[in-house]
């Protein structure tokens, strides 16, 4: 066995070494025992740690040409109607008898990505074209058509080119102070995508109401 030059052996060498390293974890951990011990006053650990959680406020203005809408809180109710005789080009896509509703956002602080979800009655799709249809009335052989707007200040996000999806979130771009945001949609009284020309009846009034619930922070 080979000696070292302070006459200890590499075995006396590591065992002093490990009990050494053993009195140094149980100093520290009886330091630490004494200096974070309730009774003990000789350590004092302060970690601060202070956050301020800012609630920002948004105006909903409410906008409808033919149509009437209103916000409470996050929540626009918004009513359309076609009252009256609707010709066959009314509502087989000849013609469209156009209304527009929707609303303007403005907040008071940075709002990271709004939410928007849209809720119908009764709806239907037709995907090949993202247009969203409604009607009060189940098994109705008249409705109205909903897409977006090509006039939003998303046109990226919010185009005719997205299905507005009943019950789907739909995330918006970021809301700056100072700028207001609009966004609108279309609607036209059409023939479902499941009926006929004759299961129309004359006379039939289109009526139905469109909710948009905008959430942020």
């Amino acid at each position: 066995m080979k000696i070292n030059e302070d006459n200890r052996t590499k075995t006396d060498v590591s065992e002093h070494q490990t009990c050494w390293s053993l009195l140094t974890g149980a100093g520290l951990a009886l330091l630490l025992m004494v200096g974070l011990s309730r009774d003990a006053s000789a350590l004092t650990i302060t970690i601060p740690y202070d956050y301020t959680i800012t609630a920002n406020t948004c105006w909903l203005s409410p906008e409808t040409s033919g149509g009437s809408g209103s916000f409470v809180g996050q929540f626009g109710d918004f009513t359309l109607a076609w009252d009256g005789a609707l010709g066959t080009s009314d509502v087989t896509g000849y013609t469209k008898s156009m209304k527009t509703f929707g609303f303007n956002m403005n907040c008071d602080g940075d709002i990271y990505q709004p939410r928007l979800t849209i809720t119908a009655t009764n709806p239907q799709y037709d995907e090949p074209s993202h247009v969203m249809y409604t009607t009060d009335t189940t098994n109705s052989a008249m409705g109205f058509a909903i897409q977006f707007n090509n006039d939003n200040t998303d046109r990226t996000q919010l185009n005719p080119s997205i299905t507005p999806t009943n019950g789907m979130m739909i995330n918006v771009s970021e809301v700056n102070p100072g700028n207001v945001k609009v966004i609108r949609l279309n609607a036209w009284p059409t023939l479902m995508p499941d009926k006929s020309i004759r299961d129309i009846t004359g006379g039939m009034d289109v009526r139905g109401t469109v909710t948009i619930e905008v959430r942020y922070n």
